[in-house]
């Protein structure tokens, strides 16, 4: 059974998946760089029931953008853990691939030794 076309298509997805992930990650990481702050912060307070009580909308307003920032990191490490994950699995791929390459005695004498392809086009390349 030829799993060539089938290895083609898994690290095919597995990159292209990689690098869409990457990207998002990118997204999410500068936009939680983004995330506007308050310049001032004001705290007002008030005596009630015998204790002072403070408010201030320019700390909820930090608290809210922190609050963002840190959702946006999360999905940022979210994205590229399963980017890195992807990546693991393509290389997976073309060492198995290349396992069976070498394994294979029709093909282990016709592919010299440490020759790197690519599991699309099965096109030889030499990185000398």
């Amino acid at each position: 059974m030829n799993i060539e076309p089938l290895l083609w298509i898994i690290q095919l997805f597995a990159d292209g998946a990689a690098a869409v992930f990457a990207l998002v990650a990118a997204v999410f990481w500068y936009r939680s760089a983004k995330v506007p702050l308050p310049e001032q912060i004001r705290v007002g307070s008030a005596p009630v029931d015998g204790y002072v009580h403070t408010y201030s909308k320019d700390l909820e307003d930090l608290g809210k953008a922190l609050k963002d920032q840190a959702e946006d990191s999360r999905s940022a490490a979210k994205a590229a853990a399963a980017s890195a994950f992807l990546l693991f699995a393509s290389l997976g791929v073309r060492v198995y691939d290349d396992f069976l390459e070498r394994n294979t005695p029709a093909q282990s004498q016709a592919a010299p030794g440490n020759v790197l392809r690519w599991a699309g086009g099965g096109r030889p390349f030499s990185p000398d």
